[in-house]
């Protein structure tokens, strides 16, 4: 599902709120992603971690609003980071909760 894009010169994000795999991503309701919150990105971080998601690669010149530019840019590096240490987390996380479960067993 695509969470971020880029579109006339704007940078915009889909609410996890609002997503709807079932729509195109003309019919979604995209933000501007200068908007968005902590639990937005918690949110979707936590979906990437078990899903599959799409953005549009970030490049400077096809976002006009410095803002923009900047808030797409971080989010899109931290996200596309998650994206490639994702099995490193997930197995660093099962790991823990073992531990934690032979701890209190």
């Amino acid at each position: 599902m695509k969470i971020m894009r880029i579109n006339d010169k704007r940078a915009f994000y889909i609410r996890p709120k609002d997503w709807n795999e079932t729509l195109s991503e003309d019919e979604q309701s995209f933000e501007p992603i200068t908007g968005i919150t902590k639990d937005d990105l918690l949110a979707i971080v936590d979906y990437l971690m078990t899903g599959q998601v799409e953005m549009d690669e970030y490049k400077e010149e096809l976002i006009a609003n410095p803002a923009e530019r900047i808030v797409y840019k971080q989010i899109y590096d931290g996200l596309m980071q998650t994206i490639a240490n994702k099995d490193e987390i997930m197995a660093d996380v099962d790991s823990h909760f073992a531990q934690a479960m032979n701890k209190y067993d």
